[in-house]
């Protein structure tokens, strides 16, 4: 059973590569990433476009070998598979490449070096109830952020995009799942804005109940990015592909046993954009993600503690 993410009308398609999965278009979604890999505090303003380039992704589940023929955009010399331990060999073939996928995974095409590749995400099937819960189907779906309460399970839909974030605070058996797209590009980030709700600084002057930090929220512009959980228990974080946040991609705050699974974050080049930070969390597990960040991937902070954190299987 082979499944490919179509790309939603107005969303925009790549023209690095064009690519099949076992003879079907695989469309390459078109995004930006940094063009290096150096990290510089905040500034004052946003990072500027020309320090990015243009990249791409390609998305599809399937529950057996796939067989890809991707034709590159441009003259080439040399072409890489990654990661380099799998042993996969791209061969050219009628002015393209060829290459065989074995098993489900995150990888990365490169032809003469890292720039301008093709992200390739193999996912296994997954099929998600619709029935009961926050369903966001095929299309473009303007959000903003949108907050979530105990016992909501969302389900982005493999063809979905979705303009905006995800926030809960003081809630429990919270899950964001789907092969869909959270899309960050809702928000801006300017010198007015806050990155963090707690550091260091503030600690202690934030009543950490639900509606002593809505207060909180309400009197600031507190950034969300694509997915941000304060003091909640038992989530799930599955599946989702994260791009072009403004702030920290995915944090968590105060969280406990949390399962973070199979989320790809690419397209993350503005100013300090981490993967996954972990403030002062516990019980936590992180695996089989793939993280493509300006700044840090994976962070543990902590102003009290931070422990039992396991990590398995993440590029």
């Amino acid at each position: 059973m082979l499944k490919i993410s179509k790309i939603p009308d107005g969303e925009p398609v790549s023209t690095l590569f064009t690519a099949t999965v076992d003879g079907e278009n695989a469309p390459a979604k078109a995004i930006r990433v940094s063009a290096y890999p150096y990290n510089y505090g905040w500034p004052g303003h946003q990072r500027p476009e020309e320090q990015s380039e243009d990249s791409a992704y390609i998305a599809f589940e399937s529950d057996k070998p796939v067989r890809l023929r991707v034709k590159p955009g441009r003259e080439f010399c040399e072409a890489v598979v990654r990661p380099l331990s799998k042993g996969i060999k791209p061969e050219r073939e009628g002015g393209g490449l060829v290459f065989t996928l074995e098993h489900p995974g995150q990888y990365s095409l490169e032809l003469d070096g890292h720039h301008n590749n093709l992200h390739i995400f193999f996912d296994a099937p997954r099929e998600y109830a619709e029935d009961g819960v926050i369903y966001y189907g095929p299309g473009v779906h303007n959000t903003g952020v949108v907050r979530l309460y105990s016992g909501d399970t969302v389900v982005i839909d493999r063809d979905a995009v979705v303009v905006g974030g995800f926030f809960a605070v003081d809630a429990e058996n919270v899950k964001i799942t789907g092969k869909g797209v959270i899309d960050g590009r809702y928000e801006n980030r300017t010198n007015d804005t806050l990155l963090l709700a707690v550091d260091v600084q503030t600690w202690g002057h934030i009543d950490h109940g639900a509606e002593g930090f809505m207060k909180f929220m309400k009197r600031t512009d507190l950034m969300t990015g694509n997915i941000k959980l304060y003091n909640c228990r038992n989530c799930v974080i599955e599946g989702v592909i994260c791009v072009d946040s403004a702030a920290w991609a995915v944090s968590f705050y105060a969280c406990s046993d949390l399962h973070i699974d199979g989320i790809k974050e690419v397209g993350q080049w503005k100013y300090n954009t981490d993967g996954i930070d972990l403030m002062n969390c516990h019980d936590v597990l992180v695996e089989n993600c793939f993280l493509r960040n300006y700044d840090d991937c994976m962070v543990l902070k902590g102003t009290e503690s931070c422990h039992l954190v396991r990590l398995g299987a993440c590029a």
